[in-house]
């Protein structure tokens, strides 16, 4: 069944008789793997608010989910001032509030004795229970037998993932090239392989809409993307009041709904179509296999680059971490022009892979080579830090990929490097 837009398992078993395994296959693996996978996506510099109001989220009774948005909110304040301290016990007995509203009394914790055959005793029974001063948990119901760890599990056999087959819908070559092609220029899509983005274009279901008709409807959790082939799609928010604002138009090419998909989150806008339109529409099965699971793989990648680039060798890793948002893949073929001596220029580059040169144009004279580019070089710094035009034409000599910055984040994120960058200045001048 669903639960905002979750999929849990049913079963006909009793929490308590359930194993280990059952228990956490039936009732935490999807929320645990969705909270986790949103969690690598975003990387809060400090994750426990996000992930408290993730399950918070969850909560489908409005009740429960004000008193625990409440007490979220007063905690979160609370480590912005003081910052995260686990609670110290001190007295003998202390009072303990818990989110439901009821208070009980922690036990004093037992003294710990310096034999090694006590330490060995208390290991066994609390390996993983080192959490700070937590409520005594409840009495149990019935003899349970010896405690169990389960903390190995957790990378254990309940946490494969089940073999998943995607649904092939039929299309043309023609389909096909027009899809990779609108599908190669969004960024979710640019981390897949050959291979994953030929499974997802299959999967692909076509459709065929008249006019006005509601495709996305704002508020509701996302079940499929679209890519637009023909016709012209609308945008519209809710005001608040009753009344709807349209606040943009999409066309052939443009994807929409992949947002709700990506981050989990519900629609942030309503979309209609405008005539006769046909979509191609992705299931969010798929899209979560393929395009989010890989999403999380490129930005890992990502950052794994960027800390063997020697410029950005000194940035910390929040620093890093931002850089990647804000970056786009570029790729590019052999002999192609990146940059053209005396444009003005909006883009800094650095080469993932693949090789370049630099060239500067001569006076009757055939353009002289300054320096060439390999993985983890960069180039069109100069233009952005003295905004001059281009001092020199950078032209690819292998097909690659380089890794983009626009000229506002540049400034934002790289203002530090500039002086380093500066200095790079003299090998782009002639002798």
């Amino acid at each position: 069944f669903c639960v905002n837009g979750l999929m849990w398992s049913s079963s006909s078993k009793d929490s308590a008789s359930m194993t280990h395994d059952e228990y956490i296959q039936v009732k935490l693996h999807m929320t645990l793997e969705n909270m986790v996978t949103q969690l690598l996506i975003d990387r809060p510099e400090e994750p426990l608010v996000p992930m408290i109001k993730y399950l918070v989220a969850l909560v489908h009774r409005e009740s429960e989910v004000r008193e625990l948005a409440s007490h979220v909110e007063r905690w979160a304040a609370d480590v912005a001032r003081n910052g995260f301290r686990p609670a110290v016990q001190q007295d003998s007995e202390k009072k303990v509030t818990t989110f439901g509203g009821s208070s009980t009394y922690a036990s004093p914790a037992p003294a710990r004795e310096d034999s090694a055959s006590e330490e060995e005793e208390e290991d066994e029974d609390d390996d993983d229970d080192d959490v700070g001063d937590l409520p005594p948990p409840p009495p149990p119901k019935f003899n349970r037998g010896p405690r169990q760890s389960v903390c190995a599990e957790v990378y254990g056999k309940w946490n494969k993932k089940p073999e998943f087959v995607p649904k092939v819908f039929e299309k043309s070559q023609s389909q096909k090239g027009r899809l990779k092609a609108i599908l190669t220029k969004s960024f979710m899509f640019q981390a897949l392989s050959n291979k994953e983005l030929a499974a997802v274009i299959e999967a692909m279901q076509e459709r065929e809409e008249g006019d006005k008709v509601r495709v996305i409807n704002q508020g509701e959790q996302g079940d499929e993307m679209f890519v637009i082939e023909s016709g012209t799609l609308e945008c519209y928010v809710g005001d608040g009041k009753g009344s709807e604002i349209m606040v943009k138009v999409c066309g052939p090419g443009d994807v929409v709904g992949e947002l709700a998909l990506l981050y989990s989150c519900p629609r942030k806008a309503s979309v209609e179509t405008k005539g006769r339109c046909i979509l191609w529409a992705l299931d969010r099965q798929t899209f979560t296999h393929f395009v989010r699971d890989a999403a999380v793989r490129s930005r890992e990648r990502r950052e794994s680059f960027l800390r063997s680039v020697e410029l950005l060798a000194s940035l910390s890793d929040v620093e890093r971490s931002k850089l990647v948002d804000s970056l786009t893949v570029q790729r590019f073929t052999q002999e192609e022009m990146l940059v053209r001596q005396g444009d003005e220029g909006h883009t800094f580059y650095i080469v993932e892979e693949g090789t370049a040169v630099a060239t500067l144009d001569t006076p009757g004279g055939p353009p002289r080579q300054v320096k060439s580019y390999a993985a983890g070089d960069y180039f069109g710094e100069l233009s952005l830090i003295r905004n001059q035009p281009r001092a020199a034409s950078v032209i690819a000599t292998s097909d690659g990929v380089a890794l983009t910055v626009d000229r506002k984040s540049f400034h934002r994120l790289m203002g530090n490097l500039q002086d380093k960058m500066e200095g790079r200045s003299q090998q782009y001048r002639t002798a």
